[in-house]
C-alpha cells in the first residue's frame, strides 16, 4: 500500500525553483501539476473539467470553461447534487479534470458524520476521502486529472483529511498522486492548525 513517504512531496518553492531549473519538462510529476494549472486557469476548448462544491466561486469557474456541482440551488451550478453522489449526478458525462475545490472531507471513510457546512449556519454531510476518490473515478477519463484543495490538519478533526491517512486512498481508487504543500507543512506545531495543501492525481486505471 502507498505511504505518504512513498509519493513525491514538494513545497511551493521547491516548485518554483525547479521552474527556475528549467525542470519542468523532463519532470512527470511536475508536467501534471502544470497540466492542471494550466486548467485551472482556463479549461482548453477541447477538454471537459467539473469543479465539486463550486457555491458562490461558480461564476469564477463557468467563465474560465468548467462546469460545476453544488449541493445548493442558489449558486446556479451545471449539476445540482451533494457530491457523495457524483456520478449518478452527471450521468455519462466524462471529465479530463476534476476539481475539488476547498471541499470539506471526513476523516473517517464511510462515517456519516454531518459537519458545519461554509456558512455555518446548517449542516451538510460530509464527503467521505473513499467516496471523493470512488466517484471521481468513474467520472474521469484514463489519463484524467483530480485536483483536491485543502488543508492538512495533523490533529485529526472532523472536516480535513490528514496526509499520512488520505495517502494509501490514491492507489486504492485508481491514482497515482503529487501533493503540493505550504513551507510548513513537516512543522508539527504548525501542522496541528492546518496548512494548504493540494493534490494532483492521475487517473490510472478504472475501478
Amino acid at each position: 500500500m502507498t505511504e505518504l513517504r512513498d509519493i513525491r512531496v514538494l513545497t511551493k518553492s521547491e516548485d518554483s525553483t525547479l521552474n527556475s531549473e528549467g525542470a519542468r519538462f523532463s519532470d512527470k510529476d511536475i508536467s501534471l501539476i502544470d497540466e492542471c494549472k494550466d486548467a485551472l486557469e482556463r479549461m482548453d476548448v477541447n477538454k471537459k473539467g467539473l469543479v465539486l462544491g463550486a457555491g458562490q466561486n461558480t461564476p469564477h469557474w463557468m467563465a474560465k470553461g468548467w462546469e460545476t456541482l453544488d449541493l445548493l440551488p442558489e449558486y446556479n451550478t451545471t449539476f445540482i447534487a451533494d457530491a457523495n453522489n457524483l456520478s449518478n449526478a452527471v450521468g455519462d458525462n466524462k471529465y479530463d479534470f476534476v476539481l475539488a475545490e476547498r471541499i470539506t472531507l471526513n476523516p473517517v471513510a464511510g462515517d456519516p458524520t454531518l459537519v458545519r457546512g461554509p456558512s455555518g449556519d446548517y449542516f451538510e454531510p460530509a464527503l467521505g476521502h473513499n467516496n471523493l476518490l470512488a466517484e471521481a473515478n468513474r467520472i474521469l477519463n484514463t489519463g484524467g486529472r483530480l485536483i483536491i484543495q485543502t488543508i492538512d490538519n495533523a490533529g485529526m478533526q472532523v472536516g480535513v483529511p490528514v496526509a499520512e491517512q488520505f495517502t494509501p486512498f490514491f492507489e486504492t481508487y485508481g491514482f497515482k498522486p503529487v501533493l503540493v504543500v505550504s513551507e510548513d507543512f513537516r512543522i508539527p506545531e504548525v501542522r496541528k492548525k492546518g496548512v494548504e495543501v493540494t493534490w494532483y492525481a492521475e487517473k490510472v486505471h478504472d475501478l
